[in-house]
């Protein structure tokens, strides 16, 4: 074997250096099968389209409701609004006719205070309806306005009208008593004149019992502003006459001649004032029905207003 040939030999079969004193064989060859490597799994890929535009109708159609809506809340208030104040111009004018008519009464042809009263109550008032958007409408704010003035205008018109009917029913019954006073008075007189002991001591008695009548009458009574002076004058005198009355009755009753003399002298005083305080108390008095229909003054003066 040339050299050649070795070399050659040795390229085509690789010896193992690494054993230099193994023999050199031929290696019977093996079969290499592949490594079977386990499958990929692969994502699925998404299949991608072109982008399209889109819709706007959606936005039209809520933009669209959103308009509608607020069209109809804007009417709603509108009308709401509009309602409230048809409802207080109503009111208004159906209150003016109401005072014109509570001022008629007031300053009608009735002279009774009691008389006047009852026409007053038979007129109805009107009242201001309610209205859910009161308070977005100032026309029914003035007209809330409106009925409180008017409430207390009729009320105090009303007050008024109930002093003078107590005032007009104890005038009354001070006169009948004021008239029996007198007529005891006389008497009185003509038994002094006549040196009539026993008739002198029965009128005493006489207008006593008409005192008590007189007085009681004059007490615990409601009367106009305008009324007390005039009242209280009489009242102070009468009360002070009767006083006088009422000892000269004990004197009497108890044969006390110089009580008697003393209650004479004692009374003297307050009848000199009597007739005086009696004129101006029964004078007002017969003005009643003139100065109750000064209370149609401010009730026609609101209405005038409206």
């Amino acid at each position: 074997m040339t050299v050649s040939t070795i070399i050659l030999y040795l390229e085509n079969n690789q010896v193992d250096n690494s054993q230099p004193n193994q023999p050199l064989e031929s290696q019977p060859q093996q079969t290499v099968y592949p490594q079977q490597q386990p499958a990929q799994v692969y994502a699925p890929v998404p299949m991608t389209t072109p982008p399209q535009k889109k819709s706007l109708l959606w936005l039209w159609i809520t933009l669209g409701s959103i308009v509608v809506l607020a069209i109809a809340t804007a009417v709603t208030f509108v009308v709401g609004i509009a309602g409230a104040n048809t409802v207080a111009k109503e009111y208004t004018s159906n209150v003016k006719t109401y005072l014109d008519d509570v001022a008629d009464a007031v300053a009608g042809t009735a002279s009774s205070p009691r008389d006047i009263q009852n026409d007053v109550k038979k007129i109805d008032r009107p009242k201001l309806e309610d209205s859910l958007f009161a308070g977005m409408s100032n026309d029914y704010k003035e007209a809330e306005k409106t009925q409180k003035e008017v409430a207390t205008v009729v009320e105090a018109a009303t007050t008024e009208l109930g002093k003078y009917i107590d005032f007009a029913d104890t005038a009354q019954k001070a006169k009948t008593a004021h008239t029996a006073l007198e007529a005891a008075a006389v008497r009185f007189s003509s038994a002094a004149y006549a040196k009539d002991a026993t008739a002198l001591f029965a009128s005493i008695r006489s207008m006593n019992t008409t005192c008590k009548d007189l007085t009681g009458s004059l007490e615990g009574t409601n009367i106009p502003e305008s009324t007390k002076k005039v009242m209280t004058d009489y009242d102070d005198i009468a009360t002070n006459l009767c006083d006088a009355v009422a000892d000269a009755t004990s004197a009497i009753d108890n044969q006390n001649q110089s009580g008697l003399q003393q209650a004479l002298r004692d009374f003297s005083e307050p009848a000199s004032k009597y007739d005086e305080a009696a004129r101006l108390f029964f004078a007002e008095a017969d003005a009643i029905a003139k100065n109750v229909k000064k209370l149609a003054d401010p009730v026609r003066k609101l209405a005038d207003t409206l």
